[in-house]
């Protein structure tokens, strides 16, 4: 991985001199734009390389980084160059120009969260902290993941039925409660139902490991509780056009295969083209759906840039611009509105949004808000909060925070069949803090982490005393 990224900083230089030198002298600002993105990727990748930390694949920094290619330099090609209405939306109206100073800021913002991620040289003893695998049974694990298939595909139902039934028309599109209030309607994303139905994602991890660890290959009966368990973790992100979600479940497989097993670059090209592939199709159906357009896939890698995801070089340059003018500071209020997330919104209309996605689309873009908003980065969010200061303290601290949780659990990967369900919830949360606030990201890891706790204790509770003592086949890795 350290090569591949050493490759990509090499890269990144040459480019941002070349282009950065022809937007000088041709004095065309796209030129300079697209060389800003590319000086963000290599601000973010510059002190960890030139240091010599160990890298691998599966941690926070790596995705984050993926964040940045695809967000900001992603972004810079498709304002300076691109067209169409994904192009209009992101550039509000606004000229190519209006959006330098913003990446130059985010470039700065970036190198410090690499500064920070190598001044990390500590870990958690987390290992004190994980499930004990010797403390259930095979039989009481799959009696865990029967009863999570049942309420989780009954949670999918719910969630459709309370959200408009199926439809061939509302495939794949974006699905809310609508709650009445003061006369308005106010939507909800139901939370819990969300939440039951995404433990069949957290089960297919933990049964895969189960089965990965094992010398033996699968069975044909746990081949399929893995397709079944994997074809229900998929069918709500479907259903409500969650297409980040399709590419998760997918990356998840990657790293439980890489914990147990050596993946061979063809399996890996084949999880990563298909959910690419996934995520094209959902991003042409939701296009037909909300405006009308007759193509059913598109670029997915353009499309992920277009659909605002990664570290949005947009949103960055707009909220450095629209607060305090438009949108007050926050002094730290934001950091807090994580602890009203378990009140549902049908029971408080008027609850705080964690993402502050809503306020800034109203505030900053100054847009109609309808669904969905436009929600800050974590570093935003620290602009949006305490100005300058915040916008590079949060960036040093967030980079310290990457390693740490890498450093912490790596050693550990193999200590219980619930590692890889704790671990990869941090990864992608984490990284999805270049899109997120912190309380969105707070409450979507302890949303993930909270259930594998569940699910242990249930295993343990439905794995009697007498067949633990009797267990011939243990869970724990095979020669410890």
């Amino acid at each position: 991985m350290k090569k591949t990224l050493r490759l990509l900083l090499s890269v990144n230089i040459v480019f941002f001199f070349v282009l950065g030198v022809t937007g000088i002298l041709g004095v065309d600002e796209r030129y300079l734009l697209v060389a800003v993105g590319h000086l963000a990727v290599v601000c973010i990748l510059f002190f960890p390389i030139a240091t010599n930390r160990k890298i691998v694949g599966f941690e926070p920094y790596t995705f984050f980084v993926l964040y940045v290619v695809i967000g900001t330099l992603g972004t810079s090609y498709i304002i300076s160059f691109g067209e169409g209405h994904r192009r209009d939306v992101i550039m509000h109206g606004d000229p190519v120009g209006f959006f330098l100073s913003g990446g130059l800021w985010l470039s700065l913002a970036l190198l410090l969260v690499g500064a920070g991620y190598v001044s990390c040289k500590k870990r958690v003893a987390v290992e004190k902290l994980l499930p004990d695998d010797s403390r259930f049974t095979n039989r009481g694990l799959h009696i865990v993941a029967l009863l999570v298939f049942v309420i989780s595909m009954l949670a999918t139902l719910a969630f459709i039925q309370s959200t408009g039934g199926f439809s061939f028309q509302a495939l794949s599109r974006k699905r809310a409660i609508e709650i009445q209030s003061g006369g308005e309607v106010v939507y909800g994303n139901a939370g819990y139902l969300r939440l039951a139905a995404g433990l069949a994602m957290t089960m297919l991890y933990v049964m895969l490991a189960n089965y990965m660890q094992r010398p033996y290959k699968l069975s044909w009966s746990a081949r399929s509780a893995v397709i079944l368990l994997f074809l229900l973790s998929i069918a709500l992100p479907f259903l409500s056009s969650s297409r980040a979600t399709i590419l998760y479940t997918l990356l998840g497989f990657i790293l439980v295969y890489t914990v147990y097993r050596k993946v061979s670059i063809v399996f890996a090209a084949t999880i990563i083209i298909s959910g690419l592939v996934f995520f094209s199709a959902m991003t042409g159906l939701r296009a037909i759906a909300q405006r009308g357009e007759t193509q059913v896939f598109v670029n997915p890698i353009a499309a992920l840039a277009e659909s605002g995801n990664g570290m949005s070089l947009n949103g960055t340059a707009h909220i450095l611009d629209g607060v305090p003018t438009r949108m007050e500071y926050k002094l730290g209020y934001s950091y807090l509105t994580w602890i009203t997330a378990p009140i549902p919104r049908s029971f408080w209309p008027g609850k705080p949004d964690v993402s502050m996605g809503k306020e800034i689309k109203e505030k900053v873009f100054q847009e109609t808000v309808l669904k969905s908003g436009r929600p800050p980065s974590l570093l935003t969010e620290g602009y949006i909060n305490f100005g300058w200061v915040g916008l590079f303290g949060s960036a040093f601290l967030f980079g310290y925070i990457l390693r740490l949780v890498a450093t912490s659990f790596q050693p550990v990967m193999q200590k219980s069949v619930f590692v890889v369900a704790i671990y990869f919830p941090l990864v992608l949360h984490l990284a999805s803090s270049a899109n997120g606030a912190a309380s969105q990201v707070i409450v979507r890891i302890l949303s993930d982490i909270i259930p594998v706790y569940m699910m242990y204790y249930a295993a343990v509770f439905f794995s009697s005393r007498r067949n633990l003592l009797s267990r011939t086949e243990p869970n724990c890795i095979p020669g410890e």
